[in-house]
């Protein structure tokens, strides 16, 4: 089925969306040749669109609903509205196209429609859209820069501030520009968070004793009981 857009000229064409008001935006026509390749879908207020911990997601354009993108409730931290899609913008960033797990959550504030584009169908966009594609690289290039300002609490590394295993598993967070922070193990925060997964400073969640000096493994959000799978 192909999507229409009929109604969307007054609320696409400027060129710019969303809250930051510095990205690049799909133009009225570019917004219609894009829903040509997905499918219209009615979503209700509160339907997770995509979270925290899947291997992968699709792209969303709103029509007219309103999507919030959010960082999950930690041990230590609320749940947090990153940014928000409203009428005319699209979702999405950079790990749509690496293929990184999914590290925040896409959820629906305000019914209405959207159109659907499975990642098979994006990858048939990247290749003969060109001006299309570009927009959607730049957008999605900034808001991974934006995230790694902002939401550095997307991922946990918990460890002892001076092992190896923990720098290195912090330059593997930083070399694919994943936002993270680096919790010291020892810290109040670090024994909460550990303690609320009840590992303890000798023991990983595997049940091996760890090494003297080694770090827990990180963690990854408890409100929806899944790891980021790095």
């Amino acid at each position: 089925m192909m999507a229409t857009t009929g109604g969307l000229d007054a609320k696409v064409g400027d060129g710019v969306h969303g809250e930051q008001g510095c990205e690049p935006g799909l133009s009225a026509e570019q917004f219609r040749r894009l829903a040509a390749y997905g499918d219209r879908e009615e979503v209700q207020a509160g339907q997770v669109l995509y979270g925290t911990g899947d291997r992968s997601y699709d792209l969303f354009l709103v029509e007219s609903a309103a999507i919030d993108v959010v960082c999950d409730a930690t041990a230590t931290e609320p749940e947090r509205v990153v940014y928000s899609r409203c009428a005319g913008d699209f979702t999405g960033e950079l790990s749509i196209l690496t293929g990184q797990t999914v590290f925040l959550t896409a959820r629906v504030r305000e019914s209405g429609l959207v159109v659907h584009i499975r990642a098979d169908r994006l990858r048939e966009v990247l290749g003969e859209e060109v001006d299309i594609a570009d927009v959607l690289v730049d957008a999605f290039a900034i808001r991974r820069r934006m995230l790694l300002e902002s939401a550095s609490s997307v991922l946990e590394i918990i460890g002892v501030s001076d092992c190896a295993e923990n720098r290195a598993l912090r330059t593997f967070a930083a070399r694919l520009q994943i936002p993270h922070t680096a919790v010291d193990a020892d810290s109040i925060a670090g024994q909460t968070i550990m303690a609320s997964y009840g590992i303890d400073d000798s023991r990983p969640p595997g049940g091996r004793r760890l090494r003297t000096g080694a770090a827990p493994r990180h963690a990854a959000r408890p409100r929806r009981g899944r790891r980021l799978h790095l």
